[in-house]
């Protein structure tokens, strides 16, 4: 037997993580501006819907849509600036 994933399965899982979501903030903010509740089912649109809100969460998706992890937080990227370099210091 199968697992499938519904998106209200991904919506409980991420306001029982206690990462502060709640189900209209996912909602509203996780998943695109053309999502419809009919897409909750499908699967294919359920994964590009998890992608989403894997992408505008900083959310790790393995971890989103596996019911055995746990939802992580993606590691961000360190932050590199570019120095001014003094004409001092050329020479």
């Amino acid at each position: 037997m199968t697992n499938i994933i519904t998106m209200p399965k991904i919506i409980s899982k991420l306001t029982k993580a206690k990462l502060g979501f709640t189900k209209a903030y996912i909602r509203k903010n996780g998943l695109p501006s053309w999502w419809d509740k009919e897409l909750d089912t499908k699967p294919i649109a359920v994964l590009e819907g998890a992608g989403y809100i894997a992408d505008r969460l900083g959310l790790d998706l393995k971890s989103l849509l596996s019911a055995d992890i746990e939802v992580k937080i993606e590691p961000q990227p360190e932050t590199k600036c570019k120095k001014r370099v003094n004409q001092d210091d050329i020479n």
